[in-house]
């Protein structure tokens, strides 16, 4: 009996420690920690754009992508088809998209579309968002939900909320504490293969299942500090 009572309590004291080392990281220490590794609040002061070119693989075609990004300021992006090109642009709170095919027609962005584009501009994510803009951020809250095992990989569970009223739960990795996945409405996003880009880390393949299947993403190449002025902002 007091061996079974000797097992008992120390399964009952292993359960604690594992809900005490959970909650031993707060939100506050799981956000400075992706801002460091991300490249830390000066390296990503530095950089003031971020333009990648990549391949997209989607239901069996392969496209050509041109994202060119100011956080928090523009969204821009050109995707090369066989059947044709299509652009879309956010600035401020405008913004227009582009079709070549089947006759080229540009049109202005629905009410609040923009500024969705704008949010997707900021690429370090939201937690870092949360952390480093604080009021100015667009994330009002974030809290803890707990650990989830990802695929082998011990994860933090936290859910933000926007102040737009979306919710968007994180899984970021307890190892090297980077978001490695994201889900919302919208989809689950994976984020793999983080690399250095002008000081900042950068995912170079990203994995998005949503209503239109798997969509492939990866980063041929990333360069910091492009200049999104100019024709790029002018309608086609």
């Amino acid at each position: 009996m007091k061996s079974i009572d000797k097992r008992v309590g120390t399964l009952m004291l292993s359960l604690a420690l594992s809900v005490a080392s959970v909650y031993a990281q707060t939100v506050d220490d799981i956000c400075i920690n992706n801002v460091r590794q991300l490249g830390g609040k000066e390296a990503a002061a530095k950089v003031k754009s971020l333009q990648l070119q990549e391949t997209v693989v989607t239901e069996g075609s392969e496209l050509q992508v041109t994202t060119l990004l100011v956080p928090g300021v523009a969204y821009y992006q050109r995707i090369k088809s066989p059947q044709g090109t299509s652009m879309v642009c956010a600035y401020g709170e405008q913004g227009w998209i582009f079709n070549s095919t089947p006759t080229p027609r540009t049109e202005q962005l629905p009410d609040g579309m923009a500024q969705t584009y704008i949010i997707g501009s900021k690429f370090l994510g939201p937690l870092f968002d949360y952390c480093v803009n604080q009021k100015a951020s667009d994330v009002s809250m974030v809290k803890l939900i707990g650990k989830k095992d990802l695929d082998g990989e011990a994860c933090y569970e936290l859910q933000a909320n926007y102040k737009s009223g979306c919710k968007l739960v994180l899984c970021v990795s307890c190892k090297d504490g980077l978001i490695r996945q994201t889900t919302s409405p919208a989809g689950v996003i994976r984020y793999e293969d983080y690399r250095n880009v002008g000081g900042v880390m950068v995912p170079h393949m990203v994995l998005t299942s949503c209503v239109r299947g798997l969509i492939l993403t990866k980063v041929n190449s990333a360069q910091v500090n492009v200049d999104l002025e100019g024709q790029l902002l002018a309608k086609p």
